[in-house]
């Protein structure tokens, strides 16, 4: 499993980047494991981990007119303004 970091997703999306495959996202785009465990409790005391699920828009790739990219990175940097650190985003 790789988690992303939700800071990752909202500056790729201010660049005008696009969402990759996994497979060919950079290092830096990623978080590990210890470092989310070491971040301040989420919701309820849960790690800070969020789960999305969205169908690729073509065969080739995930979201080639970046409609997931605008929603999800909308919806995050709202997160990351009003909570003060990031999350992991796991993408299935």
């Amino acid at each position: 499993m790789a988690l992303i970091d939700a800071r990752y997703i909202v500056e790729l999306w201010k660049r005008g980047g696009k969402i990759l495959r996994r497979q060919d996202l950079p290092k830096e785009a990623f978080i590990d494991l210890e470092t989310v465990k070491g971040m301040p409790d989420g919701y309820g005391g849960c790690l800070r981990v969020i789960a999305v699920s969205h169908p690729w828009q073509q065969p080739d790739h995930p979201d080639p007119k970046e409609v997931n990219l605008q929603l999800l990175a909308k919806v995050l940097k709202i997160m990351l303004e009003s909570h003060g650190t990031t999350y992991a985003v796991f993408f299935e």
